[in-house]
């Protein structure tokens, strides 16, 4: 172990890995779903406690799907917003990450903005006639643009959309509006592929979808153990270099196996922790890490 006045003082492990790790197998099988020419709604369903690197596999799965051949979002839609709850929040939101225009969404452009007008003269009547007018554009937008070329949406912390998850864990019946309205609305669609994470509670949604009638095909991320902690040390060694932190990077490298073996343990293999544990053990003392690790 190095001596503490070795130690750089910055922080690098809390920051995202330019590389993601360990996620090799899943991301092979999200390639093979997205690479497959078949025309009708396809889901791909993941789920894994909090700090497993759910958000980090939607972000890398977008980016691989970047290629003129398909209509790639451009960020993840984050279920933990409200108004996404709603169903024209929810078109709202997935119109927002598909580099909305006046060309792409023509018909929904004209008609949310009309619903937005109403909703600020504050007038009650025609509101609810103009949310369907709104709901139906965009429906249309979306069929056109998934039969140019395929749609990739993500969503995340699809838990959110199970209000009763900490009271009916085994059997929740409060689930948001616009979910039954997503489910239905895909196979209108056609050509979409969706991508949805969240925890565990979310694999009734996966069921329900599954009752619709969707495409859905399940992963369920593990912890990162073994070989998996030791590479992850060497990408943050990696970025350290990369950003020119080279006493950092000499430090990571320095750091013998059986010591990110144990830091993997401690982390219970979850990288946001794991991350956390880069620093610590970059710039604490050594009988500082030595007490934490044994």
């Amino acid at each position: 172990m190095t001596s503490t006045k070795e130690r750089s003082p910055g922080f690098v492990g809390a920051r995202r890995t330019a590389e993601l790790v360990g996620r090799e197998e899943e991301m092979q099988h999200i390639a093979a779903i997205l690479a497959a020419n078949i025309e009708h709604p396809r889901v791909i369903a993941i789920d894994a406690d909090g700090g497993i690197g759910k958000t980090r596999l939607l972000q890398a799965a977008l980016t691989q799907a970047q290629m003129p051949a398909i209509h790639v979002a451009t960020d993840l839609v984050d279920l933990y917003h409200a108004p996404t709850h709603t169903e024209n929040g929810l078109a709202d939101a997935i119109y927002q990450v598909l580099k909305p225009g006046e060309k792409r969404f023509a018909n929904y452009w004209t008609e949310r903005r009309l619903l937005a007008r109403l909703r600020l003269t504050g007038e009650v009547a025609g509101v609810e006639e103009q949310r369907q007018k709104a709901l139906k554009a965009f429906d249309l937008d979306m069929i056109a643009l998934a039969q140019d070329r395929p749609i990739v949406l993500a969503l995340d912390t699809a838990e959110c959309f199970v209000y009763d998850r900490e009271l009916r864990p085994e059997s929740p019946r409060q689930i948001a509006q616009s979910f039954a309205w997503l489910c239905t609305r895909l196979p209108e669609w056609r050509n979409v592929v969706l991508l949805i994470a969240g925890r565990p509670a979310s694999r009734v949604l996966y069921d329900r979808m599954e009752a619709y009638g969707l495409d859905v095909k399940r992963i369920t991320l593990s912890p990162l153990h073994g070989d998996k902690c030791v590479r992850y040390f060497s990408a943050v060694e990696a970025m350290a270099r990369e950003q020119g932190d080279l006493a950092r990077a000499d430090l990571i490298a320095r750091l013998p196996n059986e010591e990110r073996l144990r830091a993997g343990r401690l982390a219970e293999g979850r990288p946001v922790l794991l991350a956390l544990l880069v620093d610590l053990m970059t710039v604490a003392s050594v009988s500082t890490i030595n007490d934490l690790l044994d």
